[in-house]
């Protein structure tokens, strides 16, 4: 995943509720990667990615997503 690459997603079967809320509330169109993987804090270390879609900027964690696009 590079900066300014279009994805589309899916959330894997494990994936948090939250992380199912927003590839379904905004994963209707696809996702740009606003920020390549890295590890945050704020996220428990876990490797994330910043995404960007009309109206919604934020990070998901790289376990718990699948590229399908």
């Amino acid at each position: 995943m590079k900066n300014g690459n279009m994805i589309k997603l899916k959330a894997k079967e494990n994936a948090s509720n939250r992380t199912k809320n927003r590839i379904r509330e905004h994963g209707d169109r696809a996702f740009e990667v606003f920020r390549e993987p890295q590890r945050l804090q704020s996220m428990d270390g876990e490797l994330s990615v910043l995404l960007k879609t009309e109206g919604w900027l934020g990070w998901l964690p790289i376990s718990e997503i699948e590229v399908v696009k």
